[in-house]
């Protein structure tokens, strides 16, 4: 009757407790959860993981994985992995002004990174405030197309475009080594498309994806010109309409 007595104990939760917990959701079809796990005594390994009412699966067994593992779940574009980072790893919740400057700010400059790589390689003046500028740009863009189909659920899309940036960190350390376009232009498409299954799981919708790139590249371009630039530094893929190239990637 311990064990009885103890779960009992540990099930009787707060309002507050409550409210927190309605934020879980199922990684695999995204049903609200009450919770991940219970847990049945102070032992960490007696523990249970909660069951969806919907699909009947675990509502996220990530929680009992190395962050390895869901990396390279990640990489491999499995949308649980990604919803048990956007959703549970990450406490969008907790995400303050502060913090999203932060972010905003460290994916810049891994972004504008690879693009002073690009100009450079290709003889092009052009200094790094600008570059950052530009790949700010470039991210307020991705986000604010994202809000507009994400339901009033800006922080989770902010999470989805700045989360999968952290690529570049890789495509860094390989330029290193092999500075070449084909690099940057792999590591480019590499982000986008982390970026669009990221949002996929907050917006459940891809159209957005296109909307962002046309206006990115029109944007873009418009903010190169107002800074005296020929043409919107690129590191990936340029697509030339009407004598003018736009950046695609």
């Amino acid at each position: 009757l311990a064990p009885i007595r103890i779960s009992t104990m540990l099930s009787s939760e707060t309002k507050q407790e409550k409210q927190i917990k309605s934020s879980f959701i199922c990684v695999f079809c995204a049903t609200p959860s009450e919770s991940i796990f219970r847990q049945f005594s102070s032992v960490a390994s007696s523990i249970k993981l909660t069951a969806c009412t919907k699909c009947g699966k675990n509502v996220d067994p990530y929680v009992e994985r190395e962050w390895l593992l869901v990396a390279l779940d990640c990489i491999l574009l499995r949308l649980p992995a990604y919803r048990h980072v956007l959703f549970h790893r990450l406490d969008a919740s907790t995400l303050s002004s502060r913090r999203m400057v932060q972010t905003l700010l460290a994916s810049s400059i891994l972004h504008s990174y690879v693009k002073w790589e690009a100009c450079r390689t290709r003889n092009q003046d052009v200094s790094f405030q600008k570059l950052m500028l530009s790949s700010m740009l470039d991210l307020l863009v991705f986000w604010a197309c994202g809000c507009l189909v994400a339901r009033g659920d800006i922080r989770h899309a902010f999470l989805g475009v700045t989360f999968p940036t952290a690529f570049q960190v890789v495509t860094v350390l390989v330029l290193v080594w092999e500075n070449t376009s084909t690099v940057r232009l792999l590591g480019s498409l590499f982000v986008l498309v982390f970026q669009a299954t990221a949002m996929f799981v907050v917006v459940e919708q891809y159209w957005w994806l296109v909307v962002a790139v046309v206006l990115r590249a029109i944007i873009g371009q418009l903010l190169a010109l107002a800074m005296g630039l020929p043409s919107q530094p690129c590191s990936g893929l340029e697509w030339t309409v009407g004598g003018i190239p736009f950046c695609v990637v």
